[in-house]
């Protein structure tokens, strides 16, 4: 099932497989019996609508060490959703989200901010352009095609983000050309990274990134 990212404010009981970008404001420990201590987050999305987390230990330590630090900010998946019990609360969200064995917790950034050289998932991709970097590791042509008498005009490669999600995307043109002979040639040593910039994603039977502008006019 695709994730969908959404807003802390539009958090039910039914977001069960929703993505939620988050800055991490606060964190303290709890102690609820002597074996056992939970951990409690305040988050707050781009919006500044703030919600609590609350992690058991056993968790912690199986699968978010060193992912908790304050003035961070983070993707958490796959998480519970549940009304605040008691009649204290930390926030005024009427909902709390708690981790469950199945959450997963992503280094990421604020949204509002577009920075080079950070990697987003390509969930994040497909709804806004960025300016990143992806490594390129599969090329179906090789620099030879033009030595044939065979005009390379278009070539797709596939690209794979920090979490190991793959995209295919195709390039035309005079910059099919040059990376293609860039990605033959950096492969042999170290990978080739892909800056994308000013793209934009068609859905066909499967996802696309197709650039905005013909290179094969302006290059």
């Amino acid at each position: 099932m695709e994730r969908n990212n959404t807003l802390i404010s539009d958090l039910t009981e039914s977001s069960n497989d929703v993505e939620l970008w988050a800055k991490i404001l606060r964190v303290w420990e709890i102690k609820i019996a002597p074996d056992e201590i939970v951990r409690h987050l305040i988050v707050s999305d781009p919006n500044s609508c703030r919600i609590e987390i609350t992690v058991p230990n056993s968790l912690i330590d199986k699968h978010y060490f060193g992912y908790f630090d304050e003035n961070k900010w983070r993707v958490f998946r796959r998480f519970q959703v549940k009304p605040c019990d008691g009649l204290i609360r930390n926030t005024t969200h009427q909902f709390q989200i708690i981790f469950e064995d199945r959450t997963h917790v992503f280094y990421g950034y604020s949204l509002t901010e577009n920075p080079m050289f950070v990697h987003v998932p390509f969930q994040q991709v497909l709804h806004k352009c960025f300016d990143n970097t992806y490594p390129i590791f599969e090329s179906e042509d090789d620099p030879y095609e033009e030595m044939f008498g065979v005009l390379l005009t278009q070539i797709n490669f596939m690209l794979m983000d920090e979490s190991g999600c793959e995209l295919e995307y195709e390039a035309l043109g005079k910059l099919a050309q040059e990376l293609d002979m860039k990605s033959w040639m950096l492969s042999k040593n170290r990978k080739t990274f892909l800056a994308l910039r000013f793209w934009r994603v068609q859905y066909l039977d499967e996802s696309y990134i197709i650039n905005h502008l013909n290179f094969s006019d302006i290059l």
